[in-house]
């Protein structure tokens, strides 16, 4: 396959025009539906017309925003935007109201396209947006406005509408999408994306894992979000391979669309790794040698690669077994993607890979370098209290592009020539090799009796008691300083909390070597969690709960010193919030 350095553009017209790629499948659909590389080839062209009659730019590429699940009118937009010079601000289905509507402004886009549930969202916005219209917002779904758009686009045009537009000084350095952050700490902020970029990763991570033309990508995780596009259609792209397409992601479907559409390449975000491997379990009753033989070993298993981020060691050790992979590639990293490592095969499992890149560094709150993590026979950290500290980078490397239009943020990453990723980690010293460990955001630090330490910490603490399903952990206040450690928990399907059996649960690890300080304070027991569109805990909207009881419902506590977990309710909150106010500490309480 040709690799030349050419925008994603012309990467897409060599795809559709290549004797051995033009008649290949690019889009797999259910029941059997394909979707050429020259079908989508002339797809796109018809689009990116569209896309350059209805231009206005504010400054700059002219830009379409999209607010869409994952349909193939997706792809399709990217193809336009890639073959018109178009920027594709890529919106988190998540947001609504107001903060949807900032979002909107900020992406300066002058057109919208939307599903139904975006149509929905965006309506009561309509007359407060700063550039778009009611008329810039096209639908897609038979007869509705985007392919109204594209179908007047290709009257205008004519046979000239299935070949790409004209459109001068389009280059590598030009952007292509705009990727929000997940805007759990505040309002969502851009990351800009080259086609330079883009193109690059696509390469390096096709020849990581070596893709195949025969290979079938699975497209679960949503095309807004790097995770999709970094992992998942790009090297697919780069490769000549080709996609299947879920328009949400389902656990209990996995197999299902696996087996039906013979696909051989998953891209995953940690949760829902999870999510599958419990599918899968509950499916065959927990019988680990039921799922070698109904799963592993069923004829219709094509799944040979996996490559994504967030996944624990655990769940990527059964990933591999149940399913009969060579390896699970675990990627850290971020859409910033100035940090980047890969675990390997023959890297430790539980680890994010080795750090090549001597630049990268782990420090500690004075920008010291933190001595190497020390594991005993368990694989628990010994020494996490001086190992682990903030992922950073020596300088940069040029690969973070900036955020849009917000310079300070932009150059807030990097403060005394240090680019700080704002995650923990700790690196492990191996032989020669260096092999960088992750504990989650800085802002999952929770701080007790004068001593900082990470939230993964009591997760992995608390998701080892057996009837607990998935675990947060996070700071709550303290009536004199610092913070009490509380554990919000979901249970496995079946079980109850038993509260005396997580006490001695938590004591036996403390006793077999685990920290005091990760003992939790309080544990909340949760129905289910709330979730970002990429499947991560709002940690954030447990945290401003506290244990309020008039918002927690199901929450314990031990007293200090106490050998239990008990209830806590309106007479220990008040009591509690006494103590708060004599200490002048009464504004830590959720309002």
């Amino acid at each position: 396959m040709p690799s030349a350095p050419f925008t994603i553009g012309e990467l897409l017209e060599e795809r559709g025009r290549a004797p051995e790629t033009r008649d290949r499948p690019m889009l797999r659909g259910p029941r059997g539906a394909v979707v050429t590389y020259a079908e989508f080839l002339a797809r796109s062209s018809r689009v990116a017309h569209a896309l350059r009659d209805r231009a206005r730019s504010i400054d700059g590429a002219p830009r379409v925003a999209a607010l869409l699940r994952n349909h193939p009118e997706f792809l399709d937009l990217y193809g336009g935007a890639a073959l018109s010079g178009t920027v594709v601000c890529g919106i988190n289905t998540g947001l609504g109201g107001d903060v949807l509507r900032r979002v909107l402004d900020a992406s300066r886009a002058t057109s919208l396209v939307v599903d139904r549930q975006g149509a929905e969202a965006v309506e009561p916005l309509l007359g407060q947006l700063t550039h778009l219209r009611r008329e810039d917002v096209l639908e897609i779904g038979a007869g509705r406005s985007f392919q109204a758009a594209v179908d007047e686009a290709a009257r205008r045009h004519g046979a000239a509408a299935d070949d790409p537009p004209e459109v001068p000084g389009l280059d590598l350095s030009s952007p292509f999408a705009v990727i929000y952050t997940s805007g759990t700490t505040g309002l969502p902020k851009g990351i800009v994306n080259s086609h330079k970029k883009l193109r690059g990763i696509g390469m390096f991570v096709a020849g990581m894992v070596g893709l195949r033309p025969e290979d079938v990508g699975y497209l679960s995780m949503p095309l807004f979000h790097s995770n999709a596009l970094f992992l998942g259609w790009f090297p697919a792209l780069q490769a000549g391979a080709s996609v299947a397409m879920r328009e949400k992601f389902s656990a209990s479907g996995f197999l299902d669309d696996v087996r039906e559409r013979g696909i051989t390449y998953w891209n995953f975000v940690g949760q829902p790794v999870h999510y599958v491997l419990e599918a899968i379990a509950r499916a065959h009753g927990g019988d680990v040698e039921r799922v070698r033989r109904e799963v592993r070993d069923d004829p219709r298993n094509t799944l040979r690669l996996v490559i994504g981020t967030g996944a624990t060691g655990t769940d990527r050790r059964r990933l591999i077994d149940w399913l009969g992979l060579e390896h699970a590639y675990e990627n850290y990293g971020s859409t910033e993607a100035e940090i980047s490592t890969w675990c390997m095969p023959g890297d430790p499992i539980d680890s994010v890979g080795e750090a090549l890149d001597p630049d990268i560094l782990v420090v500690d709150d004075r920008d010291e370098p933190c001595e190497p993590l020390e594991l005993d026979e368990r694989g628990i950290p010994t020494n996490a209290d001086r190992a682990v500290g903030e992922i950073v980078r020596r300088g940069v490397s040029g690969r973070f592009e900036g955020y849009d239009g917000n310079p300070e943020a932009t150059a807030g990453k990097v403060r005394d020539g240090l680019y700080r990723s704002g995650d923990l980690g700790a690196l492990r010293q191996l032989g020669t090799s260096r092999y960088l460990y992750f504990f989650g955001r800085t802002d999952d630090w929770i701080r007790k009796d004068g001593e900082n330490f990470s939230a993964e910490s009591v997760v992995e603490l608390v998701t080892a008691f057996p009837a607990v399903d998935r675990a947060a952990a996070y700071g709550v206040p303290h009536p004199v300083s610092d913070e009490w450690v509380m554990a919000a928990v979901r249970l496995r399907e079946g079980q109850r909390f038993d509260p005396q059996a997580f006490f001695a649960h938590c004591e036996g690890e403390v006793q077999a070597g685990r920290d005091r300080k990760w003992f939790p304070d309080f544990v909340r027991v949760v129905e289910d969690f709330p979730w970002t569109e990429t499947l991560k805990i709002k940690v954030r909207e447990l945290k401003a709960a506290a244990y309020d009881p008039a918002r927690v419902q199901r929450i314990f506590y031990r007293r200090r010193g106490g050998d239990r977990f008990e209830p806590f309710g309106p007479p220990e909150y008040a009591a509690l919030a006494a103590e708060l106010e004599q200490n002048g500490r009464a504004g830590l309480l959720p309002r």
